[in-house]
């Protein structure tokens, strides 16, 4: 009985914000956006790919089709789901609701909790979509007579990839989430995720820092997906998936962090 009270106004932001969510139109466009590019980008990979091979450009070997959404889901869908988690929090400043939910839930930090619970929840349930229907339509492309039949779907390769896909999403939606609460600004908060998952890496690179791309989270992502076929930094740049695990994760845990920090020390 007493864990229960306990929890109730933990369950009852969940509540509130899962409302909030999913009656906020740019949440539904941001995850179309996401799927659509992911069905664009998955079967674009895969005849490049396929092309390739039958070209003579790359040797020929089987193509798990679900690497093939991995990176749809590292390259294209991963930015449309930064812009869904930052919206969450910064619609809130944009519109004035920021004062509404502080009034209903004045521990900021419990705000900020069941924002993240509601967020990874669903961007998870998203994850999943993408990364089947982006794997069910690369294999259907790789797997045609014309393109050679280079294609494979076997549940030893797909199950792991959706896996890694909603872990990925899920962090890199965090750290969106970290960002819009500590900035505030959806222009600001946005640029900046962008710079940190893109543009650093490309700083890193020019100025020959190369050492310091395996903690990016752009690196780490690639590393925690572990495809050969997933575009991106030389392999002796990235590590393992364990390594890539970890450093999303703790970049998602600074967000947050810092995003909680700001939310309980400033007005809103």
């Amino acid at each position: 009985m007493t864990l229960a009270l306990r929890h109730r106004p933990l369950l009852g932001a969940v509540s509130a914000e899962w409302v909030r969510l999913r009656s906020v139109r740019s949440t539904w466009a941001g995850l179309a956006a996401a799927l659509a590019l992911t069905l664009l980008v998955a079967p674009g990979t895969a005849l490049t790919l396929a092309t390739n091979m039958d070209n003579g450009l790359v040797p020929t070997v089987d193509i798990p089709a679900s690497e093939a959404a991995l990176n749809a889901i590292v390259w294209a869908a991963q930015f449309a789901v930064v812009g869904v988690a930052v919206v969450f929090v910064t619609a809130e400043y944009v519109n004035g609701a920021v004062h509404f939910s502080l009034q209903a839930v004045p521990v900021r930090r419990r705000l900020l909790a069941a924002k993240a619970i509601v967020l990874s929840t669903v961007v998870a349930a998203a994850a999943v979509v993408m990364t089947v229907s982006g794997t069910l339509l690369a294999h259907a492309l790789l797997s045609h007579p014309l393109l050679g039949d280079h294609g494979t779907l076997e549940l030893s390769d797909a199950v792991p990839d959706v896996l890694r896909a909603v872990v990925h999403l899920v962090t890199i939606a965090l750290i969106g989430l970290g960002f819009g609460a500590a900035l505030r600004s959806t222009a600001t908060a946005l640029g900046a995720v962008f710079l940190l998952i893109l543009g650093l890496p490309a700083i890193l690179v020019m100025t020959g820092a190369d050492v310091l791309l395996p903690y990016l989270p752009l690196v780490g992502g690639i590393s925690l997906m572990d495809g050969a076929l997933i575009m991106g930094p030389p392999p002796e740049a990235t590590g393992s998936p364990l390594s890539g695990l970890v450093v999303l994760m703790s970049w998602a845990i600074c967000a947050l962090t810092v995003g909680t920090l700001v939310l309980e020390h400033r007005d809103a």
